[in-house]
């Protein structure tokens, strides 16, 4: 198609020039360059792929000859007979604009098909090479589940990938087990990795090239070649009440129903409230939300980084309180963000330019701690590390869902000394009989 353009053009030019000549013969030399201006603008605008009408054009033209003829002409008699010698002029450009608009119609459709191309390219180019860097520079896929909170993690990512790493990308969404199975307590349905299985067998064949995690989801151990290549900045690591009716948990009357998804929260909210009813509350915020609004519950506990990502303030529920660290231990990892690769990918390297070295420190220590006592995400151990100045401060607790038997301590060491510190508290814990408490847990119905 593009091999008649142009002789197309060259057919616009003899036509224009034949105007031109006329045009000059018969009227005179400023007419003749004004008749060349209005020929080259209009050829131009086309040419250019400008949104040029053929009526505008047109009258665009006919405007300006009129202006000459107006120049020109004393009385009605001139004007209508400088417009008869107008005419073949005018003839000449509408055959020449038509010719123009045929010429860019051909080309559009052209460039299209060569874009089209180029996309049908782009999706080969999605494969994953041997060393996990995507081929001729094409964008890479990240793994996230489909709630609203997961996208917009997922998507802070991919915003900082290509703000501060320069690396475009494309979120894939995946449902994992614990998306699938609304129905039942995330204690009973059981298993390691409810939320990450299914990503971490996409990072291994290929599907996906990086996975964005809540770092609460993710299990302390990795499946081989998988492993956490950076850890981000930590939003709020608090738990919070919300309530449409009640300002706080000592405000509840007996026996109000509490909607957690959390054997952890449950544990220390009957800890302080043995006479509360706590339920399982599962689905993503939203979900939870309406629940609360629709009168299931009295009070349900959410974690505090989750409402401030997603903008859920007291303007959209009147109560909601955030439960202090010493009050309510959080999970391990909570508030933070977990992005998983493949070790032997290029992108695990690169990731850790977007590490924040003292949240990855606490986080690092508190899975430690779980580790070494062979917990997991849903069993009943909360545990918080933070830092100020050149110190680390553990908290932690462990205890049945009910809240009838527990265990707190806590430790202080460097900020370099984390890990090794929390797996010192974590064998006190088991002195103490750690282990046999989380073993009825486990079984806990």
């Amino acid at each position: 198609m593009k091999r008649v353009i142009k002789p197309l053009l060259f057919c616009y030019l003899i036509i224009e020039v034949i105007g031109i000549y006329y045009f000059g013969l018969h009227i005179g030399v400023f007419p003749l360059f004004m008749e060349i201006v209005i020929s080259a603008f209009i050829g131009s605008a086309l040419l250019l792929n400008i949104r040029f009408s053929f009526k505008q054009s047109l009258l665009f033209l006919m405007q300006g000859r009129l202006n000459l003829v107006d120049v020109f002409s004393g009385n009605l008699a001139k004007v209508i007979g400088a417009v008869l010698l107008i005419l073949p002029g005018v003839f000449c450009d509408i055959v020449g604009i038509l010719l123009l608009v045929f010429a860019y119609a051909i080309l559009r459709q052209s460039n299209e098909e060569i874009n089209q191309s180029k996309m049908d390219d782009e999706v080969i180019d999605v494969e994953i090479s041997s060393s996990g860097i995507k081929e001729n520079n094409s964008e890479i896929l990240i793994g996230t589940r489909g709630s609203l909170l997961a996208l917009w993690q997922a998507e802070h990512i991919q915003s900082r990938l290509e703000s501060e790493l320069g690396i475009k990308s494309k979120l894939k969404i995946v449902k994992t087990k614990g998306d699938k199975i609304l129905d039942a307590p995330l204690s009973k349905i059981g298993g390691k990795g409810l939320f990450t299985k299914e990503l971490e067998e996409m990072l291994l064949d290929g599907s996906i090239d990086l996975a964005v995690h809540s770092l609460k989801d993710v299990p302390v151990e990795f499946v081989a070649g998988l492993d956490l290549a950076c850890i981000t900045t930590r939003e709020d690591p608090r738990d919070c009440f919300l309530s449409l009716k009640y300002e706080n948990l000592e405000a509840l009357p007996k026996n109000a129903r509490v909607g957690t998804t959390s054997l952890r929260r449950s544990m220390q909210i009957k800890k302080y409230r043995s006479d509360l009813d706590t339920q399982s509350l599962r689905g993503n915020v939203q979900t939870r939300l309406k629940r609360l609004e629709n009168g299931d519950f009295d009070a349900i506990i959410l974690a505090k980084a989750g409402l401030n990502r997603l903008g859920i303030n007291a303007s959209s529920i009147r109560y909601i309180i955030p439960f202090s660290v010493e009050e309510m231990i959080p999970a391990m990892g909570q508030g933070a963000l977990g992005i998983e690769a493949r070790k032997d990918s290029e992108i695990f390297r690169l990731l850790a330019k977007l590490n924040d070295e003292d949240c990855a420190r606490c986080a690092c220590a508190e899975r430690a701690f779980v580790r070494r006592l062979e917990g997991g995400c849903q069993v009943p151990i909360g545990v918080h590390a933070s830092i100020d100045k050149d110190k680390m401060h553990i908290h932690a607790i462990v205890g049945l869902p009910d809240g009838s038997v527990s265990i707190y301590d806590s430790i202080t060491c460097g900020i370099t000394e984390g890990e090794s510190a929390a797996i010192s508290l974590a064998e006190s814990f088991l002195d103490r009989g750690a282990k046999k408490i989380l073993d009825k847990a486990q079984n806990w119905l």
